[in-house]
């Protein structure tokens, strides 16, 4: 199921593959704004995203310097996905990762 209209990765290998009866869930978009339009498109491969990051830190720089993300994520039994989040944050650049979370949800270690 999609909202609106068919997504790229419906239609190209490998997501016809994956994505099995597609259903298209009308969300009122206005039939002659998409028909009027020229939506364009963008496939980002390897090369775009490796020049995005290969952006070195400077030696004399603070975490501050590359910004602070809150991830407010996890439930009972589910943290899993919220520490993931977490540390992939870290490893993409974020400066600071800041987690928030029920109490309740993080077992207590003794």
């Amino acid at each position: 199921m999609t909202f609106g209209l068919p997504k790229v990765g419906h239609l190209i290998a490998p997501g016809p593959d994956y994505t099995g009866e597609l259903r298209i869930v009308d969300i009122s978009i206005p039939k002659d704004l998409v028909e009027e339009q020229k939506i364009e498109t963008h496939l980002l491969e390897e090369h775009d995203i490796r020049n995005w990051l290969s952006v070195t830190r400077g030696r004399n720089t603070h975490k501050g310097d590359y910004g602070h993300l809150l991830v407010i994520a996890g439930s009972i039994g589910k943290t899993g996905a919220a520490a993931m989040a977490c540390e992939a944050a870290l490893r993409m650049g974020a400066g600071l990762v800041t987690l928030e979370y029920r109490r309740a949800s993080i077992p207590s270690w003794k």
